[in-house]
């Protein structure tokens, strides 16, 4: 979608760019299925063996690994079982948008209010359900977040976040080409979130706050080379 929205004037379906996607996705998933064989000798507590590496090009093609990681993952939709749980035994237990005005509230720089104060998700969660704190210590994600701050609505309203997201990626990508460093800044910002997302419930604010500040800089060295090459007009003038 980012790449269709940049170059929106091409055929992006040609044979050419289809077959760079598929050898892009071969890639990702040959260097997860290494990552993956690799990560298991090196977590182990104590003296890594090297002789236990598997040679790259069998590590790469063993997928084992990579779906028994899939599978120790259940925890990140824990948060949102809680949540449907408790909402189906008692309707209309939501937040109606605190979680993320805290979320919010958290992400504004001391240097621009001092003085703030914001609840962490836990202790809402903790109160609201009348649970310990270590039971809602789970990870956290942006549909469960939805889901406690305006209930059955998020089905809508997080889908459509998400696609504000890319869009928002896709204009500043085409903004940034001729700024290489600041579109690898925005995109690896803006992409993060994206990968995180099934752990990072209430940072879109962060994300956004960075995006701003980048913005700004890219604002600042934009009217800082006109400011440059007015002077240098000038003098090239006189």
């Amino acid at each position: 979608m980012i790449f269709w929205f940049v170059y929106r004037k091409e055929n992006i379906f040609r044979l050419r760019y289809l077959t760079v996607d598929f050898v892009l996705i071969v890639t990702l998933l040959l260097f997860s299925n290494l990552f993956q064989a690799y990560r298991s000798v090196f977590q182990v507590v104590g003296k890594v063996k090297i002789n236990k590496l598997q040679n790259p090009l069998n590590a790469a093609l063993d997928f084992h690994l990579t779906l028994q990681n899939l599978t120790k993952r259940p925890g990140t939709w824990e948060f949102n079982f809680l949540v449907i749980d408790h909402q189906l035994t008692k309707p209309g237990m939501t937040t109606n948008g605190r979680i993320n005005l805290e979320a919010l509230k958290s992400s504004i720089p001391r240097f621009i209010w001092y003085e703030k104060q914001f609840i962490c998700i836990d202790d809402i969660l903790s109160k609201l359900y009348n649970v310990n704190r270590k039971e809602v210590d789970i990870g956290k994600n942006l549909f469960g977040v939805g889901q406690v701050d305006f209930g059955y609505l998020s089905l809508i309203i997080v889908p459509l976040i998400i696609l504000g997201i890319i869009f928002l990626l896709g204009v500043l990508v085409k903004i940034t080409i001729p700024y290489p460093t600041f579109l690898w800044l925005l995109s690896g910002n803006i992409i993060f979130f994206l990968i995180n997302v099934e752990e990072n419930g209430n940072e879109i604010f962060f994300m956004l706050r960075n995006t701003i500040i980048i913005m700004i800089l890219l604002a600042l060295y934009v009217v800082t080379g006109k400011l440059k090459s007015r002077l240098y007009n000038k003098v090239a003038a006189w």
